[in-house]
């Protein structure tokens, strides 16, 4: 849909209130995309949902490329598939869709969301070091990513509970993945991210999620992929300690106890800091401190 008026459609997706003057031309396009208006005489037009034949259109002002489904087994299949293919051209590229029906979470745990639930999408990173280290970097980016991006439509501060979970309100709202492929000579990171979005509390998979529904907000799931796209992209080229600062302070684990599972052994210590290339840092209870990195660790509590 090259006629749609891209800046028209980030405007509608931010603004709460109606808006003035839209061409009935890109009216016309948006309801033909599939989405929801509602359009007032006097006041003007106002995004109730957006719909997924405008998704490319937009996160394509965010990335190279975005492919959208209605319905895919996992956007991580699909983004690796890209990779494939394309090799270094399909640096940063996107897989998104709206619903997820056979999903991946870390240390092969499954994961699905339902239509419309959740924004959910994969993300080519190519590589150009050793696999683990990038991979820890890319997590903590990710992670900062999420929260930067979801805190102001929260309106409540967004925690960070390493390896991969984004938390509210002492639940988690997020979770990323992050897997390594190779083709044509070219190393990548395939990062993937959901976020639970329409879910309403008895739909939630465990008692320990949470969404923006069940917590009484409204976020339009295009507008939470974008800017979330739009944040991963900025931490990605930030300074490595500047994106520590920020993991710290909003560290869930940092200056505490804890219990966790590294290659099938137990390690119990305080969370002395996180390295970028070699994990967490853990100080033991006979004064050890070990480096746990990402890949090979769960937090157990």
């Amino acid at each position: 849909m090259s006629e749609l008026n891209v800046k028209l459609l980030w405007r509608l997706l931010r603004e709460t209130e109606p808006i003035a003057d839209v061409p009935a031309d890109q009216l016309r396009l948006l309801r033909q995309s599939g989405c929801k208006l509602e359009v007032h005489p006097a006041h003007g037009v106002r995004l109730l949902e957006s719909g997924l034949g405008v998704w490319a259109d937009l996160l394509e002002s965010v990335v190279p490329q975005a492919v959208v489904y209605g319905r895919t087994a996992s956007t991580q299949d699909v983004a690796r598939q890209m990779f494939e293919q394309r090799g270094k051209e399909a640096d940063s590229c996107v897989a998104t869709t709206h619903e997820q029906t056979r999903g991946r979470g870390r240390l092969g745990r499954t994961w699905s969301a339902p239509a419309g639930s959740a924004a959910i999408f994969s993300r080519v990173c190519l590589l150009s070091e050793r696999a683990n280290a990038a991979t820890d970097r890319i997590t903590l980016a990710a992670s900062v990513a999420v929260a930067r991006a979801i805190e102001p439509m929260l309106h409540r501060s967004v925690r960070i509970k390493w390896p991969n979970d984004v938390i509210v309100s002492d639940r988690k709202i997020a979770g990323i993945l992050v897997e390594t492929a190779q083709a044509r000579g070219c190393l990548a990171a395939i990062l993937g991210i959901g976020i639970n979005v329409n879910m309403p509390p008895e739909a939630l998979p465990v008692p320990t999620a949470t969404s923006f529904t069940a917590l009484g907000e409204r976020a339009d799931r295009l507008l939470v992929i974008a800017e979330t796209l739009r944040q991963l992209d900025i931490a990605l080229h930030s300074d490595a300690d500047d994106l520590l600062d920020e993991w710290r302070k909003r560290s869930l684990l940092l200056h505490h106890q804890v219990e966790l599972l590294h290659d099938g052994r137990s390690v119990r210590g305080e969370v002395i800091d996180l390295d970028p290339l070699d994990g967490l840092i853990v100080r033991t209870g006979d004064g050890r401190l070990v480096h746990l990195p990402a890949a090979t660790t769960t937090v157990v509590k």
